[in-house]
């Protein structure tokens, strides 16, 4: 399970109510002791998103925010583009939808999809 898929789920159960909800944005959440992957080299660190966005990276963070996940032992990656997706809509949204190929995408940690036409 990657960092990205079990902070989603813990935060964000697959129910429609997604990152954006008021409430969380007016808290801090803490990411405690990840394996950053950056640009040739790993480093051990703690994460703090506000408002959704990373607002500091650094040692030993303050752990006075609403919520802290422990994800000592995952690594930390940024997210990915996936430039070829087919999401099956118009036409076909029997088979998938533009709701859950997005909810699959994120869930494995890809933050931008390009949809082709089928």
């Amino acid at each position: 399970m990657t960092c990205f898929k079990l902070f989603y789920e813990e935060l964000y159960p697959l129910r429609g109510d997604g990152p954006g909800r008021p409430e969380d944005n007016m808290m801090g959440i803490l990411l405690r002791g990840g394996t950053l992957v950056l640009k040739g080299a790993l480093v051990r660190a703690d994460i703090l998103v506000e408002g959704g966005r990373i607002a500091r990276v650094g040692l030993s963070i303050d752990s006075g925010y609403s919520k802290t996940i422990d994800v000592r032992g995952r690594l930390v990656l940024p997210g990915a583009l996936d430039p070829h997706v087919h999401g099956r809509e118009p036409g076909l949204e029997y088979k998938d939808d533009f709701l859950h190929t997005t909810r699959a995408a994120l869930l494995g940690g890809v933050t931008t999809i390009l949809d082709m036409p089928n």
